[in-house]
């Protein structure tokens, strides 16, 4: 079986330009059957997949895509189903400022929301795993991933500034007025 997990980033306040790039991550524990290229995080241990997108000039919406991820048999286990756990977010950009708890560069803040994707993999007993994605929310509240639309990543774009006016006075006193 195989999984492609697809999401949207979203930029309100202005549109996007032909200059910009988002990374989003997937990561997982090891062991976890994932993209093609995926690396271990030196610092959590975990094996991560970084997809680069590039929105298209003047949009305000884009879907990006990660690799397939494969499962065969042997990921089961011996078991005739395995749920596996994926995190996905966006990863800001290592230069931006703090604010508040958020990341901002050149007036963009950067969607912090973290994604718990659980995937099931189920054997069907005639040679097809059913692979079936699903957004964990509080609790144990599953929703099954249909469409791109379910990992939306929403940035928010705010100019900011300041403007001074350097004024001088000058004052003038008529002759014979002191």
């Amino acid at each position: 079986g195989a999984l492609n997990l697809n999401g949207t980033k979203v930029i309100t306040g202005r549109k996007f330009n032909d200059k910009e790039s988002y990374e989003f991550t997937i990561s997982a524990a090891d062991g976890t059957p994932m993209p093609t290229g995926s690396v271990e995080d030196e610092t959590t241990g975990m094996l991560e997949k970084i997809v680069t997108s590039k929105p298209t000039k003047d949009v305000q919406s884009h879907t990006f895509a990660f690799d397939t991820i494969s499962y065969s048999l042997s990921d089961l286990g011996g078991e005739s189903e395995k749920d596996f756990t994926y995190t996905i977010k966006e990863k800001a950009p290592a230069d931006a400022a703090t604010v508040g708890n958020k990341a901002v560069k050149a007036g963009v803040t950067y969607d912090d929301t973290v994604y718990t994707v659980k995937v099931k993999v189920q054997d069907n007993g005639t040679g097809t795993l059913i692979v079936t994605p699903y957004l964990v929310g509080e609790g144990e509240n599953r929703t099954q991933i249909t469409g791109s639309d379910q990992l939306t990543f929403r940035n928010t774009y705010a100019a900011s500034g300041t403007v001074s006016f350097p004024v001088k006075k000058i004052l003038s006193v008529p002759a014979g007025l002191s």
